[in-house]
């Protein structure tokens, strides 16, 4: 089985109801859908023999959803922790009985920011299978977080653009969501219903982009929590810079939250923290929140900087940071356009590839350290999966579709697990999601063995995906269970995966079981 071009996005994070604004208005989330990093350097296509090694059957595994911070980026999925901060009322563009009245994508009405803030919230009830309609007026290019939150955790967003565009398939059942738009206009935020009526909590961000003058490197913005509701800011740095932002007051009077757009949480809600300093993982906009303790009014000044010389991650060697599985790269790709990487891999290793651009118009080709092709480009393929035959480099390119296009390609290499002997059948791994990363291992397994796999923590925190590298899904991500069990249909390499919400560092012990 091969997959061709299908839409993806980002894992849904936690959903909590009532869901209070300020982390509604508050945090961060991780990876989610397309920056705008550097262009890359064309190369042409080669034209040497196809495939050698066998492709076996893709599965839809979280990729840059589940990519929280890229130094090299690794998978982990975009979630922001909540507070206790309740927007007010007049908030609320749609009340329960008028988002009750609307079926079938009728319209719902309008969101808009609360005056002084960054953010809003409506609320409202939904049927099942309902589809309630929001139109969202944004002035310019910025990043847009949407968070939902309901009574039974079935609610889940669809995303237009204002030339209608899918940016969010509602098929996908998310509930959390986040981009850098590319342009200003009226988009659709779509509210479906799930299996029973649900009370429902949509908060909406609308970071204020700011950015350096020419020949700076850092900017100051004096600002007011007005009636107490943070306020976020958003600024476009590179990769392999330093970002240091600063309050001028003490963190017991406010406090930031800073996270990318794409790769997620860099400094958490939960650090209590008034300043930061640290390597930014990826190029795309970073969002800098100023939250007032005890949601006071508070007057603040926000200093931010980026400085140093950019790390180049556009084109060249995937390489993953220490303790982690996944790597994540984006860029831009004319029509045409081949952009090439490189990754090296070990015998028997299992490697999974996928690529993401708003038209699914971008597509992958591989060869084998040989300089064969693995599967030809005319195939059109977003997604590849197999065990490596070939210990040695593997070349990836990406082929440009029939418009200019931002990307992402997810590589994962995971972790090939043994039990020490043959009559132990159980055994327990400890792990950390290093810099909230997803952690991935591989299991060798035969035909009609019995499979059990538990996380030792609950699904607000961790939980897992588990599929075979040629039979497919076993545990779907989108399901957030922390336990699965089952007999495998057939001998082959079985992979699991620890995904961590909101993009947090997780301690787990992950068990394991195979008589």
């Amino acid at each position: 089985m091969r997959t061709r071009k299908t839409s993806r996005s980002s894992p849904s994070i936690k959903n909590v109801f009532p869901i209070t604004l300020a982390v509604l208005l508050l945090a961060g989330c991780g990876a989610l859908p397309f920056a705008n990093p550097t262009e890359d350097a064309v190369i042409p296509p080669e034209n040497t023999p196809t495939a050698t090694l066998e492709v076996l059957a893709p599965v839809n595994t979280p990729t840059l959803e589940a990519l929280a911070t890229e130094t090299l980026e690794v998978v982990a999925p975009s979630e922001t922790p909540t507070s206790e901060t309740l927007l007010p009322a007049t908030l609320s563009v749609t009340d329960t009985a008028e988002a009750t009245r609307s079926i079938g994508g009728e319209s719902s009405g309008s969101l808009v920011l609360y005056p002084g803030t960054t953010a809003g919230l409506t609320r409202g009830t939904v049927q099942p299978g309902q589809v309630l309609t929001y139109t969202l007026n944004v002035a310019q290019p910025q990043p847009l977080t949407l968070i939902m939150g309901s009574t039974n955790n079935g609610v889940s967003l669809g995303v237009l653009s204002p030339t209608g565009t899918v940016l969010l398939n509602p098929a996908s059942k998310y509930s959390r969501w986040q981009m850098s738009l590319s342009a200003g206009g009226l988009y659709t935020i779509q509210v479906v219903g799930g299996a029973t009526t649900a009370d429902f909590e949509l908060t909406y961000k609308l970071p204020l982009p700011v950015s350096f003058a020419a020949g700076t490197t850092s900017l100051t913005q004096n600002g007011t929590t007005t009636l107490g509701y943070l306020f976020s800011y958003a600024v476009r740095c590179a990769a392999g810079q330093t970002m240091s932002a600063s309050l001028n007051v003490p963190s017991t009077t406010a406090t930031i939250n800073i996270y990318g757009i794409v790769t997620g949480t860099l400094l958490a809600p939960t650090a209590n923290l008034a300043s930061w300093t640290g390597s930014l993982p990826a190029t795309q906009d970073y969002v800098i929140e100023v939250v007032p303790a005890g949601g006071a009014v508070v007057n603040f000044a926000l200093t931010v900087s980026c400085s140093g010389t950019p790390t180049s991650y556009s084109t060249g060697e995937i390489t993953f940071a220490q303790w982690t599985t996944a790597a994540v790269r984006q860029g831009t790709i004319a029509p045409g356009q081949v952009i090439t990487y490189t990754v090296t891999a070990s015998y028997a290793q299992p490697i999974i590839l996928d690529v993401e651009s708003p038209n699914w118009d971008v597509t992958l080709g591989v060869l084998d350290p040989n300089g064969y092709y693995v599967f030809l480009p005319s195939m059109n393929w977003t997604h590849y999966q197999t065990q490596v035959l070939y210990p040695g480099t593997y070349t990836i390119k990406l082929y440009g579709g029939a418009t200019t296009e931002e990307y992402t390609l997810t590589t994962k290499l995971a972790r090939l697990m043994n039990f020490p002997n043959d009559y132990q059948t159980t055994k327990t791994y400890y792990g950390e999601t290093t810099l909230g990363y997803v952690q991935t291992y591989a299991f060798r397994c035969s035909a009609g063995q019995e499979m059990t796999v538990s996380l030792d923590v609950d699904n607000t925190k961790a939980y897992l995906a588990v599929f075979g590298l040629q039979s497919g899904v076993m545990l779907d991500f989108h399901a957030m269970e922390t336990e699965w069990s089952g007999t495998l249909p057939t001998t082959e390499t079985i992979v699991v995966e620890v995904i961590p919400r909101g993009g947090y560092l997780v301690s787990y012990n992950l068990t394991v079981t195979i008589p």
